[in-house]
């Protein structure tokens, strides 16, 4: 099957949309991960100085 123009156009948005939901999970998964982190380290010094 031939892709014209129109339809390439629009791959093309669909594609650039994937990988920009893509990129937006990733920076979410370092921003969890890094408060995760940082709870578990306030709960350690907290159990350190108990």
């Amino acid at each position: 099957m031939k892709i014209d123009g129109y339809e390439k156009e629009i791959w093309d948005k669909k594609t650039e949309i994937i990988e920009e939901l893509k990129r937006a999970a990733r920076e979410k998964q370092k921003k969890q991960k890094k408060c995760i982190l940082a709870f578990k380290a306030a709960h350690d010094l907290v159990n350190y100085l108990n």
